[in-house]
């Protein structure tokens, strides 16, 4: 993940801006703990996530938590984007400051490795 911490402190303040990043570690860390739980608990098969989801809070609660979460990946991949694309204009200023290519042939590269797949 991109924290774009200088834009937080710029709109925040520093005091305001270590209380979100506190704030937000202490949410992650709750809910990887809660996770691993479940994850002890249970023989995960395929659907990762969603599987883990849908068999602790059953089926019903589990397709609309499944549903949330695919909607909060697929929002998130556009955002990984743009904050990747700002740190490669910041790095490498030679390279143009036309951040839409970057953030497009980031979202081809990105793509292409789905439509590959992992296995």
């Amino acid at each position: 993940m991109f924290l774009r911490f200088g834009e937080v402190v710029g709109n925040a303040g520093l005091w305001h801006a270590l209380a979100i990043v506190i704030a937000a570690k202490s949410v992650t860390t709750i809910t990887g703990l809660s996770l691993s739980a479940i994850a002890t608990n249970t023989r995960t098969q395929g659907g990762g996530a969603y599987f883990l989801i849908s068999r602790s809070l059953g089926i019903e609660f589990g397709g609309t938590i499944g549903a949330v979460f695919f909607l909060a990946q697929a929002i998130s991949v556009a955002m990984y984007v743009i904050g990747f694309s700002e740190a490669v204009v910041a790095t490498f200023p030679e390279w143009g400051s036309d951040l839409t290519t970057i953030a497009t042939l980031t979202l081809l590269v990105v793509f292409i490795c789905v439509l590959i797949g992992a296995g």
